[in-house]
């Protein structure tokens, strides 16, 4: 089954208007499984990076 819905944030330091599409794996009547794809990957990128930014590397690798 696949649902194709619009996302968009409009708050925050980025923001994002794009369409997504959420593919489910049905398994003996229930949802098993479920994907978001974005449209456009690289917006999405930009957008959770913006938001949501990483630590610096050596701070992101001391924990291995």
């Amino acid at each position: 089954m696949i649902d194709l819905h619009r996302g968009w944030n409009t708050q925050g330091p980025a923001r994002i208007d794009i369409v997504w599409a959420l593919a489910f794996r049905i398994q003996d009547g229930k949802i098993a499984e479920a994907i978001n794809f974005p449209s456009d990957q690289h917006v999405a990128d930009a957008f959770y990076l913006a938001q949501y930014p990483l630590k610096p590397l050596p701070d992101r690798l001391a924990g291995r």
